[in-house]
């Protein structure tokens, strides 16, 4: 309501400026119309005053004729000599007088135009009466008061004043319309805002969105705030439940196996595999912690990187090495191609090993579900120049990027997934969590947009594949730089 209020007191102020505003300019208008009217009016009068005097067949009856007109007219008639003195006025107030400066007057004389006169206690319009004899010794002069011009547009002020009125009405309820339809889906949208802060995430903006006007913009973007943060509560609620499982799964493996070992309850022949289990826990446990370190450093903007040289090749094959065996051991089709000649970069190794390491780690774990023969494949490769851009006189017209893609053969992801499969706590479908706590993908994409590259999926019923693509090392940049930037939070 109150907004409402300062809305409307706005277009009622802005309403009533406007109004005085015009109505101003309007009398003005009107004044000096009305005075130009007058001038022409009297110069009219004056030609006739010329034509009674010119035909009128004695100096007697012309005086009385012309008499009657200035009466007939309320006009004032005057003689005034070529010096401009009066000889005689009808008004009775003038004679004697001097109109003013002899050279001006003399010029008014010549011209026949109207002239003012201002001067004991007189503001009069003066009008020559053109009789073309420059030989006379006085001329014949009409006058008006200026008062009664003022006196005419009076006449028309209550007239001007009421049509200020109503042009004040009409503005004040226009305005109080236009104010109440900005300010009603305002309030709703506050009291949506109200009741999520209070608790109801289930609130929403009562407003129509229909329409491209920024109330409905408004409305949509409030709306899908909303829709947003429930998301997030949900993924987050989501993540803590899956964090406590993922804590309490192992610890309390390793606590139940070490006291077995310590009460000497497990038989010699099982104590090397009771050892491995708990090794295995603890290595989970440390991937856990680690990914929920790493979340925090994102979180905060310390996300350290190294920049060097890196031959992503060397990364490649290093990763084959240690995925063949487990490869073998379960059974999976293990494929990696990459090409003879170096993939340089400027990056962190260890980060970007960690990235394909979480990829593959995928990759093998879904390729499992196959309903065929399971598949991995690992390929690095040129991707092409990317980006093309004019930089300026002599400057690269794009940039050249590496690709490496992870590909499985496994049941794939849902495409309602795939738009989230990057957030942060995102768990897809059972079919594709593991039971993760929905970090390492968060985490990689982190990583690789700090290497100024980006991270895609695709995703069918013929599997999945993760490609990375970052910029190709061209010699542009200090090779052997170290040094370290916090990653980009997105």
């Amino acid at each position: 309501m109150k907004l409402q209020k300062r809305l409307t007191t706005s277009y009622l102020i802005i309403a009533l400026i406007a109004t005085l505003l015009a109505g101003t300019v309007g009398a003005f208008v009107l004044r000096v119309q009305q005075e130009r009217t007058a001038r022409s009016t009297l110069q009219n009068m004056a030609t006739r005053a010329a034509a009674v005097l010119r035909n009128a067949p004695n100096r007697s009856l012309a005086a009385r004729e012309l008499r009657a007109l200035a009466e007939q007219h309320d006009l004032r008639l005057l003689v005034v000599s070529r010096e401009g003195q009066v000889i005689a006025d009808t008004g009775d107030t003038l004679e004697g007088v001097s109109l003013g400066d002899p050279a001006t007057l003399a010029a008014a004389f010549r011209t026949d135009k109207v002239f003012s006169y201002r001067g004991n206690g007189e503001d009069l319009l003066l009008a020559p009466v053109p009789l073309g004899n420059g030989q006379a010794k006085s001329v014949v002069v009409l006058a008006v008061p200026r008062r009664s011009l003022l006196n005419s547009w009076l006449e028309l002020l209550p007239g001007l004043l009421g049509a200020m009125t109503i042009a004040f009405i009409v503005a004040a309820g226009v305005g109080w319309y236009f104010s109440r339809r900005i300010t009603e889906p305002i309030n709703k949208i506050t009291a949506a805002a109200k009741r999520i802060a209070a608790g109801d995430f289930s609130a929403r903006a009562d407003v129509s969105t229909e329409g491209d006007d920024e109330i409905a913009e408004l409305a949509r973007a409030f709306n899908t705030m909303v829709d947003e943060v429930n998301v997030a509560r949900d993924t987050q609620r989501d993540f803590l439940a899956n964090v406590s499982h993922d804590l309490r799964t192992p610890l309390t493996s390793i606590q139940g196996f070490s006291e077995a070992l310590m009460d000497g309850t497990v038989p010699p022949t099982q104590q090397q595999r009771v050892a491995a289990i708990i090794h295995e826990e603890a290595s989970r446990l440390s991937r856990l912690v680690q990914d929920l370190l790493d979340l925090a450093r994102i979180e905060s903007g310390r996300f350290i990187m190294a920049r060097r040289d890196v031959d992503l090749n060397e990364i490649i094959r290093h990763l084959k090495e240690i995925y063949a065996s487990r490869a073998e051991a379960e059974g999976i089709k293990f494929k990696v191609r990459h090409p003879r000649k170096a993939l340089p970069i400027i990056g962190d190794p260890d980060r970007l090993e960690q990235v394909l390491t979480n990829l593959l780690d995928n990759a093998f774990k879904y390729a499992q579900q196959s309903t065929g023969q399971p598949e991995v494949r690992l390929i690095g490769k040129l991707g092409g120049v990317r980006g093309v851009t004019q930089s300026g006189a002599g400057g690269d017209l794009g940039r050249w990027w590496i690709e490496i893609q992870v590909m499985d053969n496994g049941p794939g992801i849902a495409a309602q997934d795939l738009p989230h499969i990057f957030d942060r706590f995102y768990r897809a479908d059972q079919a594709r969590s593991g039971g993760g706590v929905g970090l390492g993908l968060a985490i990689a994409r982190e990583i690789v947009q700090a290497h100024g590259g980006e991270i895609a999926v695709e995703s069918g019923d013929k599997g999945t594949t993760f490609t990375v693509r970052l910029p190709m090392n061209m010699g542009h940049q200090s090779t052997q730089e170290t040094g370290a930037q916090p990653a980009t939070a997105g």
